[in-house]
C-alpha cells in the first residue's frame, strides 16, 4: 500500500494540526501565501491547493484583500482527565496526589500522572503533553511550574491549555493570561519568618541556600523570592541578615565552611531558616554540632512542614496544601473564576520551649 501524501495534503495536515492546538483561532486570519510557500518550501499554487481543501472542510475561509481566515476551531473529544505535571514521590508531593484524587473524585475527575522520571525535562514534559491531547481533550490541567517547564510550549497552544492551573510553583517572567495560578504567598512567609526570629531574640539571621545551578533571575527561585522578603523585613525590623551566606552557598560554596565562618561571633544570637525541614534535620543540625554550637541555642525554622520537622523539633511553615489543591479545583471546575491567588503559608510550632 503506498502511504504518500501529495505536497498540498501535508500542508492541508500540518494547518489543520495548528487549528487542533490553538495556534490560531476562529477569526485569526493565517499568514499570507507567500509566507506559507517559503516556510513549506513549495510554491503559492501548492500551498493554495492546501488551504482550499480546508476551505471544502468548512475550517477556513479565503477571499482576495482579506486573506485566509479560520472559520472554525477543531475540538478534539473531551475526556475526564487532569494531566499533574510536578514530582509525585517524598512527603509533601504523595500527599499532593492522594489529596488530589479525593478532590477530583466529586466531581468524577481522576488524575492523569506523567512519569516521575521525566518531570525535569522539558523536552521529555512536551512529548508526554503531546501524546495526551494527540486524540483526546482533557478536562483542565494542573502543573507545578518548575524552571524546566515548558512554558513557550503552552504559549504556542492557548485553545488547548485554558484550563490550566499552576500550584506550589511558577518560575516564569510573566503570567500566562490563559492559565491561573494558586501560589503560596513567598513574601509573606519572608515576613512571618523574620517575626518569628524577633520574639525569639535573634540579632543575626541566617539562610544557608541550597545551589542553583540554572538560576535564571528571581522569577525562577522560590528561595530567592524568599530571601528578599526575608531581607527586607529584617531591615525595617533592625535584625542583622547575612545576604552575602545566601549567595555564597547558592553559587555552591560549602554549607561547612560558610557556616562556620558565620557563627565565628559567639555573643550573638543566631536564626537560621532553611528551604526544606529535610535540609535543617540531615545538614544543618550536623553542621551546628560539628562546629561546636548547640542547636538549643539556635532558633530554627524551615519550609516545608513534613515528618522531619516534628521529628527533630524543627519549627516550619505549613503551605496550606489543602487549600491550595482545593482552590485549583475549584478553579478547574468553574466554581471559583478569580485567575490568581495567594495562599499564606501557616506556622507551625514544634519546638519544645
Amino acid at each position: 500500500m503506498n502511504n504518500l501524501k501529495f505536497k498540498h495534503d501535508i500542508i492541508a495536515d500540518m494547518v489543520r494540526k495548528w487549528l487542533q492546538e490553538g495556534r490560531y483561532m476562529q477569526g485569526d486570519q493565517l499568514p499570507p501565501d507567500t509566507e506559507l510557500s517559503e516556510q513549506f518550501k513549495v510554491n503559492k499554487h501548492t500551498v493554495a491547493q492546501g488551504l482550499n481543501q480546508l476551505v471544502s472542510e468548512g475550517l477556513l475561509t479565503r477571499a482576495p484583500m482579506r486573506g485566509t481566515i479560520v472559520k472554525k476551531t477543531l475540538t478534539a473529544p473531551p475526556s475526564n482527565g487532569v494531566p499533574l505535571v510536578s514530582v509525585t514521590v517524598g512527603h509533601f508531593f504523595s500527599d499532593l496526589v492522594r489529596q488530589l484524587d479525593q478532590l477530583l473524585q466529586a466531581h468524577d475527575l481522576f488524575p492523569i500522572l506523567v512519569n516521575q522520571m521525566i518531570v525535569y525535562e522539558t523536552y521529555d514534559i512536551i512529548s508526554s503533553l503531546e501524546r495526551i491531547i494527540r486524540t483526546s481533550q482533557p478536562y483542565g490541567f494542573l502543573f507545578i511550574g518548575e524552571g524546566n517547564f515548558p512554558y513557550d510550549y503552552l504559549k504556542e497552544k492557548p485553545l488547548r491549555f485554558q484550563n490550566s492551573v499552576f500550584i506550589h510553583h511558577y518560575h516564569y517572567p510573566e503570567d500566562l493570561p490563559f492559565c491561573r495560578y494558586v501560589l503560596p504567598d513567598i513574601a509573606s512567609m519572608g515576613r512571618q519568618a523574620v517575626q518569628y526570629f524577633a520574639k525569639r531574640g535573634v540579632k543575626k539571621i541566617l539562610f544557608p541556600a541550597l545551589s542553583e545551578p540554572k538560576y535564571t533571575g528571581i522569577h525562577s527561585s522560590c528561595q530567592v523570592q524568599c530571601m528578599l522578603a526575608i531581607k527586607e523585613e529584617a531591615a525595617k525590623t533592625g535584625i542583622e541578615f547575612d545576604e552575602s551566606l545566601f549567595w555564597r552557598t547558592h553559587g555552591g560554596a560549602s554549607h561547612a565552611d560558610m557556616m562556620r565562618i558565620a557563627l565565628e561571633d559567639k555573643s550573638k544570637t543566631y536564626g537560621i531558616f532553611t528551604e526544606m525541614d529535610s535540609v535543617t534535620a540531615k545538614q544543618e543540625l550536623p553542621i551546628l554540632r560539628d562546629i561546636g554550637v548547640d542547636p538549643d541555642t539556635v532558633a530554627l525554622l524551615s519550609q516545608y512542614n513534613t515528618p522531619y520537622a516534628e521529628g527533630h523539633g524543627i519549627d516550619s511553615f505549613d503551605f496550606q496544601l489543602s487549600k491550595i489543591l482545593g482552590t485549583a479545583v475549584d478553579m478547574l471546575t468553574g466554581k471559583c473564576k478569580e485567575r490568581k491567588i495567594l495562599i499564606e503559608p501557616e506556622l507551625v510550632i514544634h519546638r519544645k520551649k
